[in-house]
């Protein structure tokens, strides 16, 4: 399950790229301003108010930030799966990248004029669709 930020172009372009380019389609998706979004991430401790990461759960645990985003790269098709490696990146050094273009990224990316709506093919793996 992956919870993003509704309110966020490069979020919602992550989304997107990962539909194009998981292996199978095994992925679950909610913004994290949806009622099914937020309750999900307040059952698994992480407070939405304060959130600037997506996050993935998995296996009843919930991952933010680059191990989030890492551990995700795993439902990947090669070549993206390989990023899982980066794993090995110390998680400060990794985190401290992840919070720069956290924090810059509705500056670098604006924020969407209009939401994001799954198509026809993919709207079931969307909860609050």
């Amino acid at each position: 399950m992956l919870l993003f930020d509704g309110e966020c172009n490069l979020c919602s372009g992550f989304v997107q790229f990962v539909l194009k380019h998981e292996r199978s389609a095994h992925l679950r998706f909610a913004s994290l301003q949806s009622e099914a979004g937020s309750a999900l991430a307040a059952a698994h401790g992480v407070d939405t108010a304060a959130v600037d990461t997506l996050v993935f759960i998995e296996d009843g645990h919930a991952y933010v930030r680059s191990d989030g985003a890492l551990r995700l790269t795993r439902y990947l098709r090669r070549p993206w799966s390989v990023v899982a490696g980066l794993r090995i990146v110390p998680r400060p050094l990794r985190d401290g990248v992840y919070r720069v273009v956290a924090n810059h990224r509705h500056q670098w990316f604006g924020q969407p004029t209009e939401c994001f709506l799954p198509t026809p093919a993919t709207r079931e793996r969307f909860l609050n669709a």
